[in-house]
């Protein structure tokens, strides 16, 4: 596992991080699934632990993630480790607020976002988060949240609780009330007016051989973070494992209605055709032969996208550890990148 500096923070955290989504298990909030099937608590406990061992030192997670329980299972490894005479600042913890509104009148109500923060701290058995995220945009009607949220953020800081602010990269907030869906122009001018006021220390970036809005928007979002010394997080690499190519389009897979992947077109059969004829492509030529091929060609995609980000790969037991986080990071060359690019430039993602 190699190393880098997380921007101004002067964190140094693995290339390859633990995304903590997934063990969260099944869950909906908002109205919506949010969570993810088949997650077994032995499993993700074993997991986690094998994952550090590997050496990986920066765990992402939120309050929503199993509204709780992915917090929770990494406090049990926080615990674990501190019996093992490891220190907490030998490893990274990054959690959320915002999508979890409980009987606030919004998730970034200010009273909500202390509650909220304690909550984490006691569910991850820490005193402290490394980086608090800001998880979406949409701070209420004309802004009204806004101004405390941010206020309040930064007194977490002020007080030690949180060490370092992060906010989302562009994005689609999944809606609670009906709101307009935003075109990449629109993302980014939101994204960038929030940037300015909050002075974030990091920001997330969704991107993967399939989604790449970002990084081929005509502002180089990474770039404009590497001026600033602005750390980046890259997530869903695998997106959601669609690159994986494990999907058998005449046998789709079947989710429950609280697994996030029941709603999406993408793993339907029409969806997994498409993106299997896509893989055959890349299989040839890459001479990928297995689901771990296949895996560790997309993390290098991201892995060669920037040599200062984080890459967040999820998984729910130690196989997929094992398989995830054994990936050798070297980088693809441009036209490795540009046949990729060109491959999948006929798709674009249908929904969030």
């Amino acid at each position: 596992m190699s190393y880098v500096i997380l921007g101004k923070t002067g964190l140094k955290v693995s290339r390859l991080g633990a995304g903590c989504w997934s063990i969260g298990g099944p869950f909906s909030n908002l109205g919506l699934a949010g969570g993810w099937d088949n997650v077994k608590e032995k499993d993700a406990k074993e997991a986690l632990y094998l994952a550090f061992k590997m050496g990986v030192n920066i765990f992402d997670t939120a309050d929503v993630y199993g509204l709780g329980n992915s917090e929770r299972l990494i406090g049990w490894w926080v615990r674990k480790l501190e019996k093992e005479g490891v220190k907490r600042d030998e490893f990274v913890i990054i959690s959320k607020v915002g999508y979890f509104f409980g009987t606030a009148p919004h998730g970034y109500y200010s009273l909500h976002m202390r509650h909220q923060l304690e909550m984490s701290l006691n569910n991850l058995k820490t005193k402290y988060l490394d980086i608090y995220f800001f998880h979406h945009y949409d701070f209420g009607p004309k802004d009204k949240y806004l101004s405390k949220a941010i206020r309040q953020m930064k007194e977490f800081k002020r007080k030690g609780l949180v060490h370092f602010i992060g906010l989302r990269g562009p994005h689609q907030f999944l809606p609670y009330r009906k709101i307009r869906k935003m075109s990449t122009e629109e993302l980014f001018d939101r994204f960038f007016y929030l940037a300015e006021l909050i002075d974030p220390d990091v920001i997330s970036v969704k991107y993967n051989m399939l989604d790449r809005d970002i990084g081929d928007y005509k502002i180089d979002i990474f770039k404009w973070a590497k001026e600033r010394d602005i750390g980046v997080v890259i997530y869903e690499p695998l997106a959601h494992g669609l690159l994986t190519n494990k999907y058998n389009p005449d046998n789709p897979p079947k989710f429950s209605d609280q697994d996030h992947r029941s709603r999406k077109f993408w793993f339907t059969r029409e969806g997994i055709q498409i993106i299997s004829s896509k893989l055959r492509i890349l299989g040839e030529k890459f001479n990928c032969n297995s689901v771990k091929d296949y895996i560790h060609l997309a993390l290098r995609f991201c892995l060669s996208r920037s040599n200062k980000s984080v890459v967040f790969v999820g998984f729910k037991n130690k196989q997929q550890v094992k398989e995830n986080f054994s990936v050798k990071e070297v980088c693809l060359t441009k036209k490795e990148i540009e046949f990729i690019r060109k491959t999948f430039s006929d798709i674009k993602v249908k929904n969030e």
